[in-house]
């Protein structure tokens, strides 16, 4: 039993010391590389880049986040994502949408999803995760 309750001790104080080093994170951290810094999502990080990084950098089956809002929704489940650098055609599935909720044209968006390029250089960037804000 005393054994015990050592181990709790040291897990408790080594908890504390890696929560003061910043060595544990709760959540998304922002990083100070801006625009295109890497957030820990868990197996496979998540990029965040902005719409004309996308376009230019983006690499097949990356995933990455992006900011801005919804210029439009084309129908079905085709919108158009839009920041301050230019703008994305992205496909949302409904079930990926918060519960009850729509999009609509300016509504503020951040979107997990992962870029496809196929032949021809055509991209696609499929919604993972919808974050309305």
């Amino acid at each position: 039993m005393g054994n015990t309750v050592g181990h709790i001790a040291f897990a408790r104080i080594l908890f504390v010391v890696l929560a003061a080093a910043g060595s544990l994170c709760f959540g998304p951290r922002a990083s100070a590389a801006g625009d295109h810094a890497a957030v820990d999502m868990g197996p496979r990080a998540v990029t965040a880049m902005t719409t004309r990084q996308v376009l230019d950098h983006g690499r097949n089956e990356q995933v990455v986040r992006l900011r801005g809002r919804i210029a439009s929704h084309e129908g079905g489940q085709n919108y158009t994502c839009r920041d301050h650098t230019g703008s994305l055609p992205v496909t949302i599935e409904r079930a990926k949408l918060p519960a009850k909720q729509t999009l609509r044209s300016g509504q503020r968006v951040e979107l997990d999803g992962q870029i496809f390029k196929e032949m021809r250089h055509k991209l696609e960037f499929r919604v993972k995760q919808v974050r309305l804000q």
